[in-house]
């Protein structure tokens, strides 16, 4: 009789304990059952999109480290025979220091590059007139960082004769990027563009026209001549 007593005082004791826990905060008695995860919020940026993946492009790459990002469209690097080379991106161009969109267009080609391996290609020319590399390049994981930064809007393409392998294909992804008024370069895009049925892809009424697209007064184009009409 005083075991049966006993085995009653516990099973109460028991019940009180679990009603006392269920009512405090935070406590969720169903989680030893769930297996519900909860997604972290995402940190991307606005303007990023899925990564441009290449490999059939990629794989033509000789590898290096990057020591160094000069700036959107430039960068140091140690070749695998332990040489450093500043190397210039082929076939876009990004603004100078001064210009509006110097900083985010660092500072993407710095995220881009943030494991410091890449493959770097080779068009026709080997140097440009200032003795750098002219490369295209890649992630090790096969990312093509020019088309990356062209269709984010930080960069221009640009035709760099003879070096033009990839000129048109970066000349699709920049006007993708105007249309989507994506990027600090195309923020404007859709609200300086009212010429819709004309032969003219954009008028610039509130900066100057410069290739494809419409820039401040105070940035220099360095685009060949488009289908951006003063307004």
């Amino acid at each position: 009789m005083a075991g049966l007593r006993l085995s009653l005082i516990v099973c109460l004791a028991l019940a009180s304990n679990a009603c006392m826990q269920a009512g405090k905060p935070g406590y969720d008695n169903s989680e030893s059952t769930s297996t519900t995860r909860t997604q972290a919020p995402s940190t991307s940026e606005p303007n990023e999109l899925p990564p441009i993946y290449d490999p059939q492009r990629c794989a033509q790459g000789e590898p290096a480290t990057v020591t160094k990002i000069v700036d959107g469209d430039t960068i140091d690097v140690q070749l695998s025979d332990g040489q450093i080379e500043r190397v210039r991106y082929i076939g876009i161009d990004t603004p100078e220091i001064d210009e509006p969109c110097y900083a985010e267009a660092s500072a993407r080609n710095r995220v881009l590059l943030s494991n410091q391996a890449v493959l770097l290609i080779r068009d026709t020319s080997e140097r440009d007139i200032y003795g750098r590399l002219l490369r295209y390049i890649c992630t090790v994981d096969e990312q093509f960082v020019e088309a990356q930064l062209v269709a984010e809007g930080y960069a221009h393409a640009y035709r760099y004769y003879p070096d033009v392998r990839y000129a048109d294909y970066f000349r699709e992804l920049e006007a993708q990027a105007i249309g989507n008024a994506r990027g600090c370069l195309h923020a404007q895009a859709n609200a300086d563009n009212d010429a819709t049925g004309t032969q003219c892809c954009k008028v610039c009424r509130t900066g100057q026209a410069c290739g494809n697209s419409c820039i401040p007064w105070s940035q220099a184009c360095h685009a060949e001549v488009g289908c951006a009409c003063q307004g």
